[in-house]
């Protein structure tokens, strides 16, 4: 009887919380309990709990801080246990009908809830026919099948094999493949091809990470290090520098030394973000410290470097540790060097900006002076575009720009005009500078918030851009122009994913 009432009582929950949700589309409606709704739905366990999470996620796109209610929907998928869950998430994301962000949403909550699931959905080929969903797909796939966490029984049909076929019809970036024992001559060949030829600098780069965790040893490495650096773009040149040291490949050495010499050549008068970060994966990949100096480099590899590769081989190597003077950047930015010629700046466009005060002025007023000093700073030939953090992204010009006067004054008029009361939606702008792939610097001043686009919570962002920096290499720098112990936590990690930093002037 006890337990009859409490299914009830479940049952009345779930209905009243249905009943909210379904009626939050304005102020006085998401006001009328719709925050709390959505929080106590995620944490239901329950098949008709997690249906109403997906019934509802698209319906909150264009309602008043539905951007709220979608990250409790999110995070109700996240805390999914069971395989009903699961496979409810993944026939879902297999939905044509559905939303392509809902449905990358829906796989990537399966890949992290630790749920088991379907063969049979897994192996729709429906998840090939969108290309954000077939990446978030192959990544899901391969997450599932090393974690064991495919329940193979639904289907005489499926198999491991079944599945790993799948990922070579998927196209690039071949994700799946991250995550296989070992790779077959023809899975080599499919991600050695996507790293030389793929149009999205983003799939080159995911091949690049995975050629080099996968199959280091049988790798042309200078084949393919040379094409990520012959390109601009900065997701390919990370991933293969970031690949160098975390899979200790010792032989890339004097691949890099090379890349200083040529980074330092190609751009005499100009700051390069990648001479610094070949500067500091030659540091971190031979324990010694030259700096940006590739002279000095090219003597010691001359010098020692056949006796350094043999010990390092060993794993005996040891550098000399020597500490050589720091490389001086040309600009900076709150007091941030800032060593690179291709930046987007990106200035929150909330009403706090506004109304807050920084240095005596407002914080809008101060984020414009300190972009005039900064870009006052760069070489004219450095690009640069601005940004204000609204909505939806609003761009001071169509594309990035050369740090001319005349564009300088531009970027200043436009900062001057923008209204500073909107909702600002922080993911949505970087995915929007994330596009132009020569982009390798962002600069962010902010309150830290975000409360519009495709999420507002914190973690789900700092997760997004995780999965976004493993495509695009973009390095983030942050300033805070409020007391916010949360909000300077959240900034601090999220400039810390790239290895940029964060101020609170």
């Amino acid at each position: 009887m006890l337990a009859t009432l409490l299914l009830v009582a479940c049952a009345q929950s779930l209905d009243e919380i249905a009943s909210t949700l379904k009626a939050a589309t304005d102020k006085t409606s998401y006001e009328n309990g719709a925050y709390s709704a959505a929080r106590s739905l995620a944490e239901m366990r329950t098949e008709d709990a997690q249906k109403l999470r997906i019934e509802l996620f698209d319906t909150k796109y264009d309602t008043y801080r539905g951007v709220y209610l979608r990250d409790w929907f999110y995070s109700g998928y996240l805390k999914s246990t069971s395989q009903s869950e699961g496979d409810l998430m993944l026939a879902a994301a297999a939905n044509k009908k559905i939303s392509s962000w809902h449905r990358v949403i829906l796989l990537r909550a399966v890949e992290r809830s630790k749920v088991k699931v379907s063969s049979k959905l897994l192996l729709s080929k429906n998840f090939l026919k969108d290309t954000d969903v077939c990446r978030a797909w192959q990544h899901c796939a391969g997450v599932l099948l090393k974690e064991s966490r495919i329940d193979f029984r639904d289907s005489k049909a499926a198999s491991s094999d079944n599945l790993i076929e799948l990922f070579g019809k998927a196209g690039a970036p071949f994700h799946g493949y991250a995550y296989l024992d070992s790779l077959t001559d023809k899975q080599q060949a499919n991600l050695v091809d996507t790293a030389l030829k793929a149009k999205d600098s983003g799939d080159r780069a995911i091949a690049i990470r995975i050629l080099m965790l996968q199959a280091p040893a049988n790798l042309n490495l200078v084949v393919i290090a040379q094409s990520a650096f012959d390109s601009n773009a900065a997701g390919p040149r990370t991933a293969v520098l970031e690949s160098v040291v975390a899979n200790e490949i010792f032989i890339a050495a004097p691949l890099l030394i090379k890349f200083l010499k040529d980074e330092v050549a190609a751009f005499p008068d100009l700051p390069s973000r990648f001479v610094s970060d070949i500067g500091n994966s030659l540091r971190k990949l031979t324990g010694i410290s030259f700096g940006n100096d590739p002279a000095m480099w090219d003597k010691w590899w001359n010098e020692a470097g056949a006796g350094w590769l043999a010990e390092a081989k060993k794993g005996s190597a040891k550098g000399d540790q020597q500490e050589h003077q720091q490389d001086k950047t040309v600009a900076q930015f709150f007091g941030i060097p800032i060593d690179s010629s291709n930046v987007a700046i990106l200035v929150d466009g909330s009403g706090s900006m506004s109304t807050s005060q920084l240095n005596g002025e407002s914080c809008a007023e101060a984020a414009a002076t300190e972009v005039g000093k900064f870009l006052a700073q760069l070489p004219k030939k450095a690009l640069f575009t601005v940004a204000t953090i609204e909505q939806k992204p609003e761009f001071g010009f169509k594309r990035m720009v050369v740090n001319s006067k005349a564009n300088r004054k531009k970027a200043l008029g436009f900062l001057a005009k923008r209204p500073y009361r909107s909702t600002s939606a922080l993911y949505d702008a970087l995915e929007q500078v994330a596009l132009d792939s020569n982009i390798d610097t962002v600069l962010i001043v902010s309150d830290g918030g975000s409360s519009a686009g495709k999420h507002q919570y914190s973690e789900h962002i700092l997760g997004g851009f995780e999965r976004m920096y493993l495509r695009t290499g973009l390095r983030i720098h942050c300033v805070l122009v409020t007391d916010s112990n949360k909000h300077e936590s959240f900034l601090r990690d999220l400039a810390a994913v790239s290895g940029g930093r964060m101020v609170k002037p």
